[in-house]
């Protein structure tokens, strides 16, 4: 599917005013925080995980899955380079 940024926008919009609503944020403080104009608490971190429906458990295990994924494939790649 072509990229198409317009689409792309009005999908980010729906979706921060329907996160801001479930995790109970304001839409422009969230809007701030995707553009990195601001820097959440781990209590605002928390909040966005639950309007999202996502546990801490989980982000950490999919962010460690991605790490692990990540270092392998640098290893191959370095043993590449090496043979």
């Amino acid at each position: 599917m072509p990229f198409d940024p317009a689409a792309r926008s009005s999908s980010r919009s729906r979706r921060s005013g329907d996160l801001s609503i479930a995790a109970r944020l304001e839409k422009t403080y969230i809007a701030a925080l995707e553009r990195g104009e601001r820097n959440p608490s781990l209590v605002t971190q928390m909040q966005r995980l639950a309007g999202a429906g996502v546990t801490l458990d989980r982000l950490i295990a999919e962010a460690q899955r991605e790490a692990a994924r990540e270092v392998a494939e640098k290893g191959e790649e370095l043993d590449r380079l090496v043979a």
